[in-house]
């Protein structure tokens, strides 16, 4: 019922990233699964998505279908909303 950035804490904790760092692959450090990832629909229609690589001086471009792939390996699934 609550949408909401997470505190530094818990991104350390549940993602062991920094506020600024924080990118869909940073779910690697979530073995709990204790995160839920939601992705904005539109992003459905991009050949690629840009993101930090768990650092914020770096940026990087990934194919939907590669993220994916990502995702069920990590035992995340993307559950894309209409924001």
């Amino acid at each position: 019922d609550r949408l909401s950035f997470g505190s530094p804490d818990r991104l350390w904790q549940y993602l062991g990233v920094r506020p600024g760092a924080v990118s869909p692959l940073a779910l690697i450090n979530d073995v709990g699964k204790s995160v839920t990832l939601l992705l904005q629909d539109i992003l459905l229609t991009e050949q690629q998505i840009h993101f930090h690589p768990l650092v914020s001086d770096l940026t990087i471009g990934v194919k939907l279908g590669d993220l994916d792939t990502f995702f069920k390996f990590t035992g995340h699934q993307a559950q894309f909303i209409k924001l």
